[in-house]
């Protein structure tokens, strides 16, 4: 079974997965906080009917180097379907979530892609965050909760918008 996506590089979902729920144990163990990033490429299927799937797949590779340059070492990042990424922060809380994915958001924002016309590609992402704070409730919060809890962020980013992060 693939862990890697092979064509951006991202581990697959199954990967990101198992090892999403290694990370967050692992924090809950030590007592540190852990978050989870959503990230959706704005408008995709308009880039791939407008240029075609050669070049959305150029827009997905540039996207995925583009968050990994953003990330640092601990953090994973995870190809969830399509154009949708997911990444994991260990020992993140909520404001040092927001502030990385803010930094995505303008990388993405800036990012240019060549386009065979010689024309250039610009696009950006909407993006959706939750945190597991080690001071919150008794009952941890499942990897499926922080799912949920980050989905709904994210489609509140797509609702105001686009282009932008909700928590």
């Amino acid at each position: 079974i693939a862990m890697s996506d092979s064509l951006t590089g991202a581990m697959t979902r199954r990967g990101w997965m198992e090892a999403v729920e290694t990370q967050i144990a692992r924090c809950r163990r030590n007592g540190q906080p852990s978050s989870i990033v959503l990230l959706d490429v704005d408008h995709f299927k308009r880039i791939n009917d407008t240029h075609g799937h050669a070049v959305g797949d150029q827009a997905l590779i540039a996207f995925a180097e583009t968050c990994r340059h953003g990330l640092r070492d601990p953090d994973i990042l995870g190809r969830c379907g399509g154009e949708e990424f997911s990444v994991t922060l260990p020992n993140t809380n909520r404001e040092g979530a927001l502030t990385l994915a803010e930094r995505l958001r303008q990388k993405v924002q800036a990012l240019v892609v060549p386009l065979p016309d010689g024309q250039d590609l610009r696009f950006t992402v909407s993006i959706g965050i939750a945190a597991y704070e080690p001071s919150g409730p008794a009952q941890p919060p499942t990897i499926a909760d922080l799912q949920q809890q980050a989905d709904k962020a994210l489609y509140q980013a797509k609702h105001r918008g686009r282009n932008r992060v909700c928590a």
